[in-house]
């Protein structure tokens, strides 16, 4: 869904106005104040640093109220947190060292700490609390010796369960009898199970009666209780509450916690309407009883686009039971420094097609280095959910995903579709726009009739042609897998093997292993015809002395054509009409042609015989007969003769011809009956 901010004419009014009373009208300023840490990665959410003086003096009591910030025009009105009085911070760290926390966090945790206490100042103090096995450990009393608060965390070994409330709200009673200023940041990575406390509610309590500030962490939380549990506790309090996902970010994290402990100016935070300008010029102004300062920021910023568009790209073409890898494309590329957090579902047919297995692939995405979880919703339906991603590559390409092909009987398209009516945003909104995506499964497993030719009668020392012979089955011009073996007798000697007609010259690959020619096309090559000659075995007959006979065997044939699905921007055909006295094809019984053998081979003489079979209707009239190539060129006549009705016989001879492809074609009384035959060299 597409949101949009939009002020009514009279708001807008108002705010001209207003702008030009706060940032236009020249107002004397008693406060000195400095805007900095503009921070717009959260966006909408905008944290920022103000720093507020009057004669070089701190200003000891502000708060929200007095602050207004106006962003390219639009007033907003900031919460800010100003630090009290008080120059003393007492902290308390309550640290999570249950099992769930693996060694690799847990030190990661112990360093960041350590990090938190090196920023207090020299007479701010601390307290490290752990809890686990439904215990609430005090490892190190409030203290301002920071060797003995590292020692402490350095203590610290993963064991036992979570009993969250009950460490929280010790810390909180220890920090109501010190006289500070008083935080507590409070860690976990899993809900409470064994406190005594069934609630957050008494430690909110507790701590807003006390003035304690509660600074948590929820470290990779799936539990939404959990969640909202920690966010309680620190919005209720006037604390921040942070999501982390990866050990990585615990370091930033109390770093900023840190800062925010010890800065002496005010924190602030304030949601923007506008997401997609680039050029902000950020407006402070602080008024507080008759004091009133100003400050002006103008800077780049991060930006989300009103629009983005999300497209599936998948290959083109599987095989059953093969696998590919599938992207998602996102339009305009997201900005580097604005963190994404999405959700989208891709569909599919899962008859056809599965999303497997369930793991993103994020080399070379906008995802690298970040986690995306993948999981099914329904049959069909993949969820994709990204959390917190800051682009790790200057690219479009999203994220990647496996596709794995399923076992069907057909070839079959399968399209990939998100659905832009629940593809979800978190942060600044977008409308999203998605284009869909096919792939092919191929499947064409046919039952070619692969054979020899004839049987072979030769004589001592002869040499033959043995063709083999593809058939029926294959579809022109559409790329085909052949592999077979073949088991020669081993007392034939087998001169050489020669290519035949139905594939183009170095497609066709051979082996010999003994007794076993093993063939292979292994790159889909495109046959010439739906059938044909595949390759000639030149033999050679041995010197024996009575008659006997050499079988050959085939074995171990694959035979695929890639018959995918085809599709085209454009189509064309012809459509022939006939006259009505000129006929295109004569619609009648004519004359059967047949020949013998069939390749004709030059080493058997280029000797062939013609058979015609002339029913009635065409008998007692003249006919010429001659062979043609296939591209139209006449190649020869082979006669001109009155037939009569009944069977016909004649020779011809080849030797003069090339090899390849004919037709042998009976001409006569405007008709004209063919035959296709080869030649061999």
């Amino acid at each position: 869904m597409r949101h949009r901010f939009e002020l009514p004419a009279k708001a807008l009014t108002i705010t001209a106005a207003l702008f030009l009373l706060l940032g236009i009208h020249a107002r004397s300023q008693t406060l000195s104040v400095d805007l900095k840490d503009l921070d717009f990665r959260d966006l909408p959410r905008v944290t920022f640093t103000a720093c507020v003086a009057k004669s070089d003096s701190v200003v000891p009591i502000l708060e929200s109220q007095h602050f207004t910030i106006i962003e390219n025009g639009i007033p907003y009105q900031a919460i800010v947190r100003c630090p009290p009085p008080s120059k003393i911070n007492s902290v308390a760290l309550v640290m999570d060292n249950s099992g769930s926390i693996n060694p690799g966090t847990l030190e990661k945790l112990k360093e960041s700490g350590k990090i938190l206490v090196d920023s207090l100042g020299a007479i701010d103090e601390a307290a490290v609390i752990r809890f686990t096995n439904a215990q609430v450990i005090v490892e190190q009393d409030f203290t301002t010796n920071k060797g003995l608060l590292k020692f402490a965390l350095d203590r610290m070994q993963a064991q036992g369960g979570t009993p969250l409330f009950d460490a929280s709200f010790e810390a909180v009673q220890r920090l109501a009898l010190r006289d500070a200023k008083r935080f507590a940041v409070i860690l976990t990575d899993g809900e409470d199970t064994q406190s005594s406390l069934q609630d957050v509610q008494p430690i909110i309590d507790l701590a807003n009666v006390e003035d304690v500030k509660l600074f948590t962490i929820g470290f990779q939380l799936t539990s939404d209780k959990a969640i909202d549990a920690m966010k309680r506790m620190a919005i209720e309090t006037g604390g921040l509450f942070f999501d982390v996902q990866r050990p990585s970010e615990l370091t930033e994290i109390y770093e900023q916690i840190a800062s925010l402990i010890t800065e002496p100016c005010c924190v602030g935070e304030y949601v923007s309407n506008n997401c997609s300008d680039s050029v902000r010029t950020i407006q402070l102004n602080v008024e507080i009883a008759a004091d009133f300062g100003s400050d002006t920021e103008t800077l780049i910023t991060p930006y989300r686009p009103d629009e983005f568009n999300l497209t599936i790209d998948v290959p083109d073409d599987l095989t059953p039971a093969a696998s590919g890898t599938g992207y998602i494309y996102i339009d305009p590329v997201p900005h580097p420094d604005l963190e994404l957090t999405l959700s989208f579902v891709v569909e599919f047919d899962e008859n056809l097609i599965d999303i497997t297995p369930r793991f993103p692939l994020t080399l070379g995405t906008v995802t690298q280095n970040h986690i995306v979880n993948i999981r099914t919703i329904e049959r069909g339906k993949v969820r994709f959910e990204l959390e917190r991603v800051k682009p790790s590559v200057n690219t479009n390409r999203l994220v990647g995903f496996p596709v794995q092909a399923q076992r069907i009987d057909s070839s079959r398209l399968v399209e990939f579709s998100i659905d832009s009516s629940i593809v979800e945003i978190t942060g600044c909104h977008a409308f999203f726009t998605t284009d869909p995506d096919t792939t092919s499964i191929c499947q064409c497993f046919r039952e070619l009739s692969v054979q020899y030719d004839r049987t072979q009668i030769l004589d001592v020392g002869e040499e033959s042609l043995l063709p083999i012979v593809i058939t029926q089955g294959l579809v022109e011009g559409m790329g085909a897998q052949l592999r077979f073996e073949i088991e020669v007798p081993e007392e034939l000697e087998l001169v050489e093997i020669l290519n035949g007609d139905l594939f183009p010259d170095g497609t066709l690959f051979w082996t010999r292993e003994g007794e076993k020619i093993y063939f292979e096309v292994p790159d889909f090559a495109a046959p010439f015809d739906t059938s044909g000659v595949l390759a000639l075995l030149r033999l050679r007959a041995p010197t024996l002395r009575s008659a006997t006979s050499f079988p050959f065997s085939m074995g171990n044939r694959v035979l695929l054509q890639e018959c995918c699905p085809m599709t085209s921007d454009s189509l064309a055909t012809t459509v022939l009409v006939d006259g009505l006295c000129d006929k295109i094809v004569m619609r009648r019984p004519g004359i059967s042609v047949s020949t013998m053998p069939n390749p004709v081979s030059t080493f058997n003489g280029g000797q062939g015989t013609i058979r015609l079979h002339v029913p009635g209707t065409h008998a007692d009239r003249e006919y010429t007969i001659s062979l043609t190539g296939m591209h139209g060129d006449e190649a020869t006549e082979i006669r001109t003769l009155y037939l009569t009705e009944g069977d016909h016989e004649l020779t011809f001879n080849t030797s003069g011809l090339s090899s390849g492809k004919y037709i042998l074609a009976v001409t006569g009384g405007g008709e004209m009956f063919s035959h296709n035959i080869i030649v061999v060299k």
